[in-house]
């Protein structure tokens, strides 16, 4: 059975309920609003690469495991940032998030990660304050959320973030089974136009550059 679009926001899940009055702010009170607040534009994570083929100032994802992660005091500002070292069977890469401490209870060592952003050179290649998925997360329905595809980023307002929406959105998604559709049939069929279901799956969580277009 089909999840009922009308019902609140806050009944998708209790962080919802938490954010319910950021989401508001943004004009979403319902399910159906949700699914259709839109992206902005889109984060191209979609290529993903052995860690040894890493270059600087490349954006890409790579898979591997959590050999370590801490947190500790910058040696500049006195920042509490936290490092980890990724590894796959190729070799491995350095990753800083800054004031994020509570990933070290998040991400534990043996942990297969995604791990998607910028790749910098300071003094050796490193990703600086990088999105991150456990493998496990993105096996889900309609695949990764915020690693490895074309990644949405929502417009926001303050205490709200594209990570969060994406979660929400994605939870609805999984959930939907059918849409009522706006077009008759006959004007789907003479455009070769996809279901509205189909649609609105591809503008969040597009399968690749060729669909979203």
């Amino acid at each position: 059975m089909s999840i009922d679009l009308q019902l609140p926001a806050t009944a998708v899940h209790p962080m919802a309920v938490k954010l319910a009055a950021k989401l508001k702010k943004i004009g979403i009170e319902t399910l159906s609003d949700l699914i259709f607040y839109y992206p902005s534009r889109y984060d191209d994570f979609s290529v993903t690469v052995a860690i040894k083929d890493l270059t600087a100032g490349q954006t890409a994802t790579v898979r591997g495991k959590v050999e370590l992660i801490k947190n500790q005091r910058s040696w500049r500002k006195g920042m509490l940032i936290t490092e980890a070292i990724i590894k796959d069977d190729s070799g491995a890469v350095k990753v800083i998030w800054f004031g994020q401490y509570y990933l070290s209870k998040i991400l534990k060592p043996g942990d297969e990660v995604f791990i998607a952003g910028r790749v910098s050179d300071s003094r050796g290649l490193v990703f600086y304050s990088p999105a991150y998925e456990k493998a496990t997360a993105a096996k889900e329905d309609l695949g990764a959320t915020h690693t490895g595809r074309l990644v949405p980023v929502y417009h926001l307002t303050k205490g709200l973030t594209s990570k969060q929406l994406r979660y929400l959105i994605k939870l609805v998604l999984i959930k939907l089974q059918t849409l009522s559709d706006y077009l008759p049939p006959e004007i789907k069929k003479s455009l070769k136009l996809g279901s509205l279901l189909e649609a609105v799956q591809q503008i969040h969580f597009p399968d690749n550059q060729a669909k979203l277009d």
